[in-house]
């Protein structure tokens, strides 16, 4: 009687070796707890056109959107920086200019992390679904079985 609830025990841990979680903490991409690099992920997502496209907009705005806000953030550090030190006021272009691109790069960041969060799950539906077509577990009048489809 224990060899069949082993067996069914082995088949069912055997399932969940096929449902990975693709998670994201910060911008870091981890598929159970394994680390990914941008190359890995976009390797990963190769098979699903559609997920790899929106994740790679949402890359490029991230991109964009540090392209706008390290350098104005610098701009007003530095003018923050030389009236800490000096004690004289610098250049008010400078802080306005600094100030500009940082609240635009903020302002085009907001739809950034909903992006990031549509790739995940459509990723992780789609591995729910691979693997619910894997293995399978069937009880008829006969006793239990295993289906394996492909």
């Amino acid at each position: 009687m224990k060899i069949p609830i082993l067996l069914l025990l082995f088949f069912l841990s055997f399932q969940s070796v096929f449902s990975q979680q693709l998670v994201r903490k910060g911008f870091h991409f981890y598929l159970d707890e394994a680390l990914l690099d941008t190359t890995e992920l976009k390797q990963l997502l190769a098979n699903e056109p559609e997920t790899l496209r929106l994740f790679l907009k949402a890359e490029n705005k991230k991109t964009l959107v540090s392209l706008l806000v390290l350098p104005g953030s610098a701009m007003i550090g530095y003018e923050i920086g030389r009236f800490t030190a000096t004690g004289s006021i610098g250049s008010k272009k400078q802080l306005i200019a600094g100030g500009g691109l940082t609240v635009v790069g903020l302002f085009l960041s907001r739809g950034l992390k909903s992006k990031y969060d549509e790739v995940l799950k459509r990723y992780n539906n789609k591995s729910k679904q691979a693997a619910a077509q894997q293995i399978s577990v069937l009880a008829t009048s006969a006793g239990l079985g295993v289906r394996i489809s492909f």
